[in-house]
């Protein structure tokens, strides 16, 4: 049982008893009025008795009404007093809703590192590769029955440049010098994205350089 609920309980008691006090005041304040009631006739019995009733219900009813005030104006204050938070308690809840800057900067290591390996499974499928020579790598991938235009699969600089490369020779890749489209592909493009229209004839001609060089193999 926490606090909250033991609370509930002894306001309800409070409540209760407040009701209890009232009944009893008036039924109390109206002894004199009963105690004629043997010597009245059945019809003024009725009437008193009808009026005691409706006197007492009036006094139930403007209880219960100052009961819901006074509990209006309780919850509004508890609620804005439960609104009050300390300084360390700001820190706590927003630890625990965002998480500890250790457990983002994790959170988004790990999320960069999967990103980079899905990537990288994207390289053995590409049409070909272009580097910068060394600095820059761009992979791409044509289906002319499935694609309306070549695709970006896998982008890097430096170590991740490297990376890509080792892929490729690894799966036949062909690696194709382009330092300026490598370059202009590298830093307007991002991986899964169409190559624009304004790169279509630069592109174009790699893919045809390819074609030509497998049709002769």
């Amino acid at each position: 049982v926490n606090a909250k609920s033991i609370v509930g309980l002894i306001t309800s008691i409070f409540k209760l008893l407040f009701v209890a006090v009232i009944v009893w005041w008036y039924l109390y304040s109206r002894l004199d009025t009963l105690a004629t009631l043997r010597w009245a006739w059945s019809s003024q019995m009725l009437a008193i008795i009808a009026k005691i009733i409706l006197g007492l219900m009036i006094r139930v009813c403007i209880a219960l009404l100052v009961i819901a005030i006074a509990d209006l104006f309780y919850q509004k204050w508890k609620y804005i007093e439960d609104l009050k938070m300390t300084r360390q308690e700001v820190k706590e809840e927003r630890k625990q809703t965002e998480g500890s800057p250790e457990v983002r900067r994790r959170v988004r290591r790990i999320q960069f590192e999967m990103s980079m390996k899905r990537m990288l499974q994207e390289v053995p499928k590409a049409n070909v590769v272009l580097v910068n020579p060394t600095h820059v790598a761009v992979a791409l991938r044509y289906d002319a029955k499935k694609m309306e235009a070549p695709v970006m699969v896998a982008k890097g600089a430096d170590h991740l440049a490297e990376k890509i490369r080792e892929i490729a020779r690894a799966y036949g890749v062909p690696i194709v010098r382009r330092p300026e489209l490598a370059r202009t592909m590298y830093s307007t493009i991002e991986p899964g994205s169409p190559v624009p229209q304004t790169l279509y004839v630069a592109v174009a001609e790699v893919l045809a350089m390819i074609y030509r060089l497998h049709h002769r193999k």
